[in-house]
């Protein structure tokens, strides 16, 4: 096992029975321990995690180059370093856990979810759009919960007992649930992953820019022609939502419908 904190990582075999001689010692490099299962102190940040990775950066292009996209880390590593705007938070902390999906067709599908936590709102707030140096003070923390869940179709029974409550026709079913741990190659592969999901901070911010423009061409459109044909219709709808979408860009949800509690669509 190997323990992060804000200053010090501390490698300790103390779970493994079958060692003769216990070993506790203070490492530095972490390419020999990225099989070992990792914890954080309470205390612990994304700014941390990513002091952490700069101090492996030699190692670690090489070995996340997959998870980056083959792009370089320096560009994520530097926008850590940018200050913190200070704004009023809606995320509470950040969070990775692990859950599957069983498909009708047989196959298991098993995520690793790093996402941001709302304050009291049961929200999971996806992280792509989001710069790196808005979030680097909030905690980071392991969600051991797991479950594999499956899509159940609902019957006419059970739509007509869903009209009644006034809840949706579907529902996601819980298989299996337990508790499980992350490797620190699954923590920082995950994290890296998630970050550089829409490119680098420069692409991700082009990228942003590009969604707005094409929203305000669709506002522009929409002034100019008049119609009532379903294409037309759904195009308003989608424009009168905007602000709340740009608002909440980041809020899509990372987990099947049902899961932790959240109803949602999935994250991507």
């Amino acid at each position: 096992m190997i323990r992060l904190t804000k200053d010090k990582a501390i490698y300790t075999n103390h779970y493994q029975k079958w060692c003769a001689k216990y070993v506790e010692k203070e490492v530095f490099l972490f390419h020999p321990f990225l099989d070992e299962v990792v914890e954080l102190s309470d205390d612990f940040t994304l700014e941390d995690l990513f002091y952490w990775i700069g101090r492996n950066q030699d190692h670690f292009d090489l070995i996340f180059c997959s998870q980056l996209g083959n792009r370089p880390l320096q560009c994520y590593l530097d926008e850590v370093q940018k200050p913190y705007p200070e704004k009023d938070d809606e995320i509470e902390y950040l969070e990775l856990q692990r859950f599957g999906e069983l498909w009708d067709w047989g196959d298991i599908d098993l995520f690793i979810s790093f996402s941001g936590i709302g304050k009291g709102k049961g929200i999971n707030y996806a992280l792509e759009f989001t710069p790196l140096n808005e979030i680097k003070h909030l905690p980071l923390k392991l969600n051991k919960k797991f479950v594999i869940t499956t899509y159940k179709k609902s019957t006419f029974f059970s739509r007509l007992v869903s009209k009644l409550r006034r809840k949706g026709n579907n529902s996601y079913v819980t298989l299996v649930e337990g508790e499980t741990d992350f490797t620190l190659y699954e923590l920082i592969g995950s994290v890296l992953s998630e970050v550089s999901f829409v490119g680098t901070p420069e692409e991700r911010d082009t990228k942003l820019d590009e969604i707005e423009e094409d929203v305000e061409e669709m506002k522009r459109v929409a002034s100019e022609e008049k119609g009532t044909n379903d294409h037309f219709e759904h195009a308003k709808k989608i424009i009168k939502s905007w602000p709340k979408w740009k608002q909440d860009i980041n809020c899509n949800p990372c987990h099947p419908p049902g899961f932790d509690g959240s109803s949602n669509k999935g994250k991507k």
